[in-house]
């Protein structure tokens, strides 16, 4: 499996590749009036509006820093009964992805908000990595009524 490493102020945390849509630069972000604190704003994306979600609010309480590292995520969400939308996920150190060996699988699913460490000793032995998964993301009601908000 592929992952996608990235970081939440100094924790290092992985995504499995298949739900990345794509990673792009840092762009313009344009503040929108919302009461969620962890959105940033929307940019502009090949024609459309897209939201975007700053990691560091959301897990760590600060913002992301905007360096040369710091890249928008693009993942699927859902929001409706079968209806997904894109939204970007602002992190920082986007800039490296690893494979882990062909008998290793993700940690089963987590209570929302719970982040889990995975044993990543077979892979990547220097490194201590949490697990990014949907249930780190606000519920699907809360992601509904932001993208309500943006459109």
């Amino acid at each position: 499996m592929l992952l996608l490493l990235f970081s939440v102020r100094n924790e290092t945390f992985a995504m499995a590749g298949r739900e990345v849509k794509e990673v792009v630069p840092l762009l313009p972000i344009r503040p929108t009036a919302t009461p969620h604190s962890h959105v940033r704003g929307v940019i502009h994306l090949r024609g459309r509006q897209v939201p975007v979600m700053d990691l560091g609010l959301l897990l760590a309480g600060s913002a992301c820093a905007e360096a040369m590292s710091t890249r928008i995520i693009m993942i699927q969400v859902p929001v409706a009964q079968e209806q997904t939308r894109l939204l970007g996920l602002m992190a920082e150190k986007v800039t490296e992805t690893i494979s882990t060996p062909p008998d290793w699988r993700p940690p089963p699913p987590t209570a929302p908000g719970h982040p889990r460490r995975i044993d990543s000793s077979t892979f990547a032995p220097e490194s201590s990595i949490t697990w990014f998964n949907h249930g780190l993301l606000p519920p699907a009601d809360s992601l509904a009524a932001i993208f309500r908000e943006i459109y």
